[in-house]
């Protein structure tokens, strides 16, 4: 076998070996970033939920939520309610997703919990919060 060939195969197994270690190297750094990403993700999920407390017990803060709901043209699909609570599942105007749920946190105390779209908006939950009070406030 000449010099040349000897060569040619040695730059081929070099090749290989920074092939594999970059692949490696790639392998260890996607294992630390994707958890990461989830994680993140998963954070501002979290922060895209909204609460607040209302004076009521839950059936009329039930009440108040859907009228504010139907004031701010938000369409309902479901609604499962229990003496202790309620999960309302709708749409909101532009489309997004709501999810409101409402917990008895006390006597004569309800909190409203609403998430819009995956990562929130504040704006309109704060919108909702407002139309409810409203509603509670203008009640007989």
């Amino acid at each position: 076998m000449g010099e040349s060939a000897r060569y040619d195969r040695r730059r081929l197994k070099i090749g290989w070996i920074r092939l594999l270690a970059g692949i490696g190297w790639a392998v260890l750094i996607l294992q630390g970033c994707i958890p990461t990403a989830v994680m993140v993700d998963q954070v501002l999920e979290a922060r895209a939920e909204d609460t607040r407390t209302f004076a009521g017990g839950p059936d009329e803060v039930y009440s108040a939520t859907l009228a504010a709901l139907r004031q701010l043209s938000v369409t309902v699909h479901k609604t499962v309610r229990d003496n202790i609570g309620a999960d309302i599942d709708g749409t909101w105007p532009n489309g997004e997703k709501l999810e409101v749920r409402l917990d008895q946190s006390g006597d004569r105390q309800t909190a409203v919990r609403a998430q819009l779209g995956r990562y929130g908006n504040r704006e309109a939950i704060s919108q909702l919060f407002a139309a409810i009070a409203e509603k509670l406030r203008s009640r007989p």
